[in-house]
């Protein structure tokens, strides 16, 4: 522990911090030490003083005018968006690209309703009441959040599993209704219980990961995860739509092999198709196609155009149309969507008698949501220059949740298709949002009671088509093995274990093996053997680059990656391996080369060699106590070499640089297994040089008291200047030992 005084008892020396003194300090010596380091960047060592705790904590503390303010706008971004907000610049982009999102919002709220294995009206109740609370929460200006279509395929798994039609004696069922027409049955009822209860565990959990920071934990579901989770979602949303599509009634499956069940009884079923509803799917699905593919999506027609066609509208108004007057309900038995109350649901608290049961997929549901929303917020705040703040974002997606969930809604996140349309479609801001909800209100009391003819199979369609682009990820496979064949197998396993073992089980897969992988990885770091191209002051791997050689007196060992208690002997055994140079082996082979000298001498006896009169007494290194001399090991090292001529095991190598600088950070494990190596390698007269030290690095060795123990020469600021400084040792020691034996002969 630091010292806490007035005046920093440890600070003998003054020092005027500016980089000149730094620059200075760095070519008189680059062996200099971690306080050095602390003096020459601040102008004194790294102890507290009671002015500098009473500054850090005073900097949290501090409570005034201006913190409340900066306070309310960091918690209110809507407010600094409105202060200056541009009339003429802003508003008619807003107005129609939130008209644009709002007619994406009605067909598509509808349909992943529909997929959540809810009434079509809760999802215009999501597409109408979330984007209001984003709008007060959210930083991002882009972004198009509601329904979609993998949290709604989670939704409806937790639905399909718990949201039984009989409830259990002991469940109250809330009296959900949406005056002043219209109600739902028992059955919906009970569904739409399970659904909002959902979507209030989703956002208290989205809101304590704000509260405790822990917005990170999306970090742990890679791309490779993500994408080979959402391509696998994709299968399952497009099985979930299949029995609409032809007009079957098959059950809905959950939980592992549920695909191999469900296309089962597709085709144990197969012979039951209602043709008329297959048809009309089919020319839904070909129109929807043909519209964003070759004219929405061509650029030159896309160019031409200042909002692309909304052709999910248009399929909505002409199917609803054409089934009102061919009756296709009554003649050819094809499913409609029937009444669809009119106006807003009175708000009641979301009933949380089964909660316990799914907290696990709330869990879920609230991370992959966040996940998918944070990613679509970054990309759109990168390309137009702004700046999205994640945690803020993880409390708007938690209070849209848990608000929303008093009215009917089931868990929400962004949709990829309705962003990409609103961003193209010019919106400057969250406005945006209102307009798009204000075009819901109006569906809701006015032209909701028109849709009652709307075939659901048009809806199914309409999720097919929208989740299109999840199957194009499967390129992405392929350039996964092209660039690195570890998240090539992440992705597969996550794609293979979704399909298998349903959404939720296969993203905890996913994730665990992402995690084995990366734990692996650094288990089994690369080393490298590094080698300087001539005519230059690169280092390389010798190895990989053909220029670069080594020296066979002076090794730089690099390890790419942390050194702690997971990877302390692979480290180890890379060391001696790459070096060629094994302590241990060296040392055994002394002893041999002693002992066999000393059988010599007991058989021989022992020559006396006489110069001059007087014996010749070999001047040995190790009379030289290191420890407390504290001279830089080079010099001691080399002493050694240049003196004891008469060793009887000789080797070339004589140091060892460990280049640090991609080594992030070393805990106590590495710090013993380190201080192993250096000790080892002394023995048999070779030094070991640490360089290129990060911060983290060496105020972890300051606190083991690493230092303390070989000294502060140990540490170089590159590996370049242990190289030259080894060899400026040497030449200086072999100028003095020439001396030495010069006055000696003279002797």
């Amino acid at each position: 522990m630091v010292p806490l005084n007035k005046q920093c008892i440890n600070c003998t020396t003054k020092y005027k911090a500016n980089k000149s003194s730094y620059t200075e300090m760095a070519s008189l010596n680059d062996g200099f030490s971690e306080d050095d380091f602390r003096k020459a960047d601040t102008g004194r060592c790294g102890c507290v003083t009671k002015e500098d705790f009473k500054k850090t904590v005073g900097k949290h503390i501090t409570f005034n005018r201006k913190c409340l303010q900066l306070s309310i706008l960091k918690r209110l971004p809507f407010l600094s968006i409105m202060r200056d907000y541009s009339l003429k610049r802003d508003l008619l982009k807003d107005i129609l690209a939130g008209l644009t999102n709002g007619i994406m919002h009605v067909p598509q709220g509808m349909a992943f309703a529909t997929l959540a294995a809810l009434p079509p009206v809760t999802g215009l109740y999501v597409s109408f009441f979330v984007p209001l609370v984003y709008f007060f929460f959210g930083t991002s200006r882009h972004i198009s959040i509601g329904t979609s279509a993998v949290v709604s395929l989670l939704v409806g798994n937790v639905v399909s599993r718990y949201g039984s039609p009989v409830p259990p004696a002991n469940q109250t069922v809330v009296n959900i209704t949406t005056p002043p027409t219209g109600g739902f049955t028992d059955v919906e009822t009970f569904q739409i219980s399970v659904a909002v209860g959902l979507a209030l565990l989703t956002g208290l959990i989205q809101v304590g990961m704000w509260l405790f920071h822990l917005g990170f934990i999306t970090a742990y579901l890679s791309d490779a995860v993500l994408s080979g989770f959402t391509t696998a979602a994709g299968f399952h949303v497009l099985t979930s739509q299949v029995s609409t599509v032809f007009g079957l009634t098959i059950g809905r499956y959950s939980g592992a092999w549920k695909l191999i069940y469900t296309y089962r009884d597709i085709v144990l079923n197969i012979v039951k198709t209602n043709v008329a509803t297959l048809i009309t799917s089919i020319i839904c699905i070909v129109v929807l196609l043909i519209v964003k593919d070759f004219i929405n999506g061509n650029p030159r027609i896309k160019a031409k155009m200042k909002i692309p066609i909304p052709i999910e509208l248009f399929v909505v108004i002409i199917g609803t149309i054409v089934s009102f007057f061919t009756k296709l309900n009554f003649h050819y038995g094809v499913a409609i969507v029937g009444v669809i109350p009119q106006g807003l649901p009175t708000p009641s608290v979301p009933n949380l008698g089964q909660a316990g049961e799914y907290v696990p997929d709330a869990l879920v549901i609230a991370i992959v949501g966040y996940a998918v929303h944070i990613a679509m917020a970054k990309l759109f705040a990168k390309k137009h220059g702004y700046e999205v703040d994640p945690n803020q974002e993880l409390l708007a997606n938690g209070l849209a949740n848990t608000s929303c969930s008093f009215f009917l809604c089931f868990p929400c996140t962004t949709s990829m298709s309705r962003s990409i349309v609103l961003e193209s479609a010019g919106g400057a801001t969250q406005l945006c949002a209102v307009v798009s909800s204000g075009l819901l209100l109006i569906v809701l009391y006015v032209l909701g009671e028109y849709l009652y003819h709307l075939p659901k199979c048009i809806l199914a369609s309409i999720v097919i088509v929208a989740i299109k682009n999840m199957f194009k990820q499967f390129t992405e496979l392929k350039r996964l093995w092209y660039f690195s064949k570890i998240d090539a197998v992440v992705w597969f396993v996550s794609w293979l274990a979704t399909m298998l073992l349903d959404t939720d089980l296969g993203l905890l897969v996913g994730a665990i093996f992402c995690l084995v992988t990366f734990l692996f990885r650094v288990q089994w770091p690369n080393t490298y053997l590094m080698g300087k191209i001539d005519g230059t002051n690169i280092y390389r791997d010798i190895k990989d680059c053909e220029k670069a050689s080594g020296r066979t007196d002076i090794h730089i060992f690099r390890l790419n990656g942390s050194l702690s208690f997971i990877n302390r002997e692979q480290f180890q055994r890379h060391l001696y391996s790459d070096t060629g140079f094994n302590p241990a082996l060296v040392k055994i082979q002394q002893k041999l080369k002693a002992k066999n000298k000393d059988l010599q001498l007991k058989k021989y006896g022992t020559p006396d060699v006489v110069e001059n009169g007087h014996a010749n007494e070999g001047f040995h290194a190790n009379e030289i106590n290191a420890e407390e001399t504290k001279t830089n090991p080079i010099e001691v090292i080399r002493h050694e070499q240049y003196t004891s001529h008469d060793d009887d095991y000789k080797h070339s190598l004589t140091h060892i640089v460990l280049d640090c600088s991609t080594m992030a950070f070393i805990d106590s494990a590495g710090i013993t297994v380190l201080n192993l190596v250096i000790e080892e390698y002394k023995e048999t007269g070779v030094g070991v040089i640490l360089a290129g030290c990060t911060g983290s690095v060496r105020k972890m060795l300051v606190q083991q008291g690493f230092f303390e123990k070989h000294g502060t020469t140990i540490l170089y600021a590159t590996a370049e200047h242990a190289v030259k400084d080894i060899v400026e040792s040497r030449n200086d020691i072999g100028i003095i030992s020439d001396i030495l034996e010069t006055n000696n002969t003279q002797l």
